[in-house]
């Protein structure tokens, strides 16, 4: 069975899922779509959740939740996480305290320079594809021909990522 690196299943499995496993932080809003199902949007316009925390107290904060325990962050955004001007400066330092860094996305921003950070600083991409119809998706996430490049993404992060290691994870 193929399991990813810092979900509960493969923590399970190897003794570390406790109490205090997993840290989100929110992003400032950056998406390139505008989908229906998304609760950041009020009439197609982002919704201002305050002030932003700026880079140095989260990556304060990831400091201090490693040393509590945490093994992975999830940066699920308010919006699309790559876009996100310190996303690497982000997925860099919870690379360095060990941590598995999990990134939600909706998949259209993968560069093949982008992947390959990423895999190379332990971060797991979640995709959400809302349908594989392409009229569907487009009317879904408020966009025209993502779809397309979205299943290109996909394959080169397959190839990027390549095989599971020899524990059976990604």
């Amino acid at each position: 069975m193929k399991t990813f690196s810092g979900t509960p299943s493969a923590l399970s499995e190897t003794g570390k899922l406790n109490n205090l496993t997993y840290l989100m932080l929110n992003l400032p809003f950056a998406c390139n779509y505008r989908c229906k199902k998304c609760f950041n949007l009020q009439n197609g316009s982002p919704l201002v959740s305050g002030q932003d925390i700026g880079l140095e107290k989260r990556l304060s904060l990831m400091d201090e939740a490693s040393s509590l325990g945490v093994q992975v962050i999830v940066f699920a955004g308010e919006g699309e996480p790559s876009l996100d001007r310190d996303i690497k400066m982000l997925v860099k330092h919870a690379h360095s305290l060990n941590l598995i860094s999990m990134i939600y996305s909706n998949g259209s921003t993968l560069t093949d320079d982008l992947l390959r950070f990423y895999n190379e600083h332990n971060a797991n991409l979640i995709i959400s594809i809302d349908s594989l119809k392409p009229q569907r998706y487009n009317s879904f996430t408020g966009t025209a021909g993502k779809l397309r490049q979205v299943l290109r993404n996909i394959d080169n992060a397959l190839s990027v990522y390549g095989s599971p290691g020899k524990d059976g994870l990604y």
